[in-house]
């Protein structure tokens, strides 16, 4: 599936420290998650939303995300992300 022109990288950490997670890939009609080995393809249709459940030091949040993958799969995901990240993907989900 081909989800357009990358157009912004995001690291995903899985603790305070900085830790990384894995990363966001955000492209012209979707994106591309990189999570604990495994590689989400989702398009902005199948992003469900995007919850900061707690602010972190540093301009940073514990965020839930769930969405579907291209074969219909829900994931639910949680892991801390900067504030600026966390904007930019609340506007991509609309919701």
């Amino acid at each position: 599936m081909d989800l357009g022109k990358l157009q912004e990288r995001m690291l995903i950490y899985s603790d305070v420290t900085g830790t990384e997670f894995g990363a966001i890939e955000l492209h012209e009609s979707g994106m591309r998650i990189k999570v604990d080995g495994k590689t989400l393809m989702v398009p902005d249709d199948y992003l469900e939303r995007i919850t900061p459940e707690r602010e972190l030091a540093l301009g940073k949040a514990l965020v839930k995300m769930v969405v579907y993958d291209v074969m219909g799969m829900k994931h639910e995901l949680r892991f801390i992300l900067s504030g600026v990240h966390l904007a930019t993907l609340k506007k991509r989900c609309r919701k």
